[in-house]
């Protein structure tokens, strides 16, 4: 049986650079693809039931027409995608979607139609990475080609870590990709000899476990930041960030600040990837 892709889409432009990132990701990989609308139609107390019926006619009727003219856009036959629009909550839409087409892994974009307020595609897209039990792939607007060939992990030493590449790997596939690990030491002084042996012994223990032919490893002395992540994405040209849930402490308590994990998956330099809890 192959594996299927769930592609949120709000018919935004990052909503669009996301589908075609999976499009190209599910030929390389081999998957199946599914695009899914989630829409609201209004409902009022003070209207009568016809009233309601019809408003609620005109909603599934404007989001075919708009999903009809993203696939058309989009260009994909309907031999390899499925496309369809779902009334209900955006969580529990997507959750049920999961279940029910036994989804491997979603990919969505960051921004929505919205602009700045960034709804669906833009709150939600923290909200899924929080709620949705499944592993999500969150592509930033800025990518436009896609590439695939060097995944960074960014480590605090979390138990989670081994899971989080081994989520990676059976994603992907690809004995030729390759992996770095990241620690950023908080202190102002130099990393001791005890930090740079932890992260050696952290790194010996994920290439040995999941059978990784390249994993390298990078100690940063600096407080952690979003710059700081973002100059590590550039210097190593990472492709994918790898983030781990841990599943001991609240939201990336340990490994990130929520303010700052909220900034790197509200607003990714490259694609980032969560593993399902």
């Amino acid at each position: 049986m192959r594996k299927s892709i769930l592609v949120p889409i709000d018919f935004s432009n990052n909503a669009f650079i996301a589908a075609q990132y999976a499009r190209a990701f599910a030929k390389k990989y081999g998957y199946d693809l599914h695009f899914v609308h989630v829409y609201q139609a209004f409902k009022s107390a003070f209207q009568s039931r016809s009233t309601n019926e019809k408003d609620s006619e005109q909603a599934s009727s404007s989001s075919q027409a708009k999903l009809d003219a993203f696939e058309s856009k989009l260009g994909i036959p309907s031999t390899e995608a499925t496309f369809c629009c779902v009334q209900g909550t955006f969580i529990s839409s997507i959750q049920n979607y999961i279940n029910e087409h036994q989804i491997s892994l979603v990919i969505m974009g960051t921004h929505g139609e919205t602009g700045a307020r960034k709804n669906v595609l833009g709150s939600n897209t923290y909200d899924v990475a929080k709620d949705i039990n499944c592993s999500l792939l969150i592509v930033p607007e800025r990518s436009h080609d896609f590439q695939l060939s060097h995944a960074v992990l960014f480590t605090d030493y979390q138990k989670g870590d081994e899971n989080t590449l081994k989520s990676f790997m059976e994603v992907v596939s690809d004995d030729k990709l390759k992996y770095s690990i990241v620690h950023m030491h908080p202190e102002v002084k130099d990393p001791t000899v005890y930090e740079e042996l932890k992260l050696e012994e952290h790194r010996y223990h994920l290439q040995n476990n999941l059978g990784i032919e390249q994993l390298e490893m990078q100690l940063i002395r600096s407080k952690e930041s979003s710059n700081l992540v973002r100059e590590v994405v550039e210097e190593l040209q990472a492709d994918v960030l790898l983030l781990t849930w841990n599943s001991d402490k609240n939201f990336f308590e340990k490994l990130f600040s929520k303010s700052l994990a909220k900034a790197i998956i509200m607003n990714p330099m490259v694609p980032v990837f969560l593993s399902g809890r």
